[in-house]
């Protein structure tokens, strides 16, 4: 195979790649509705009109930007909420393992986090 026909199918090959890692990185950032950790992990607040479940979530754990602690956490939101239920909040809960993370990282959260009416989870 001539030099000109692998540097083509290498070109190509990387863009399949790049088409297919970002199609996996398909989602909104999810504006959480209160945030906390404790000796188990991190639990995180967010909207759910009745159906939202922790699979419709991608947590994105990111080093600073100096390679060191804080750890930068970001939730994005896969899959919308499908029902048509009055909206509340739903607790979602990550162990630390989960994360990749470990009782006493720093962490800084990426969203935002809303002041809202909206009911405790139970």
């Amino acid at each position: 195979m001539s030099r000109v026909r692998v540097k083509m199918a290498v070109v190509v090959l990387t863009m399949i790649v790049a088409s297919h890692s970002s199609a996996q990185m398909v989602g909104t950032l999810e504006d959480l509705l209160g945030f906390r950790t404790n000796g188990y992990g991190v639990m995180i607040e967010v909207t759910s009109s009745g159906c939202t479940t922790k699979r419709d979530f991608r947590v994105e754990v990111a080093r600073s930007a100096s390679g060191t602690e804080p750890f930068h956490l970001t939730v994005v939101r896969e899959r919308e909420d499908p029902c048509d239920g009055v909206q509340r909040r739903r607790a979602i809960r990550f162990a630390y393992p989960e994360l990749g993370l470990q009782l006493g990282d720093r962490l800084v959260v990426v969203n935002a986090v809303l002041a809202s009416g909206l009911t405790r989870p139970h």
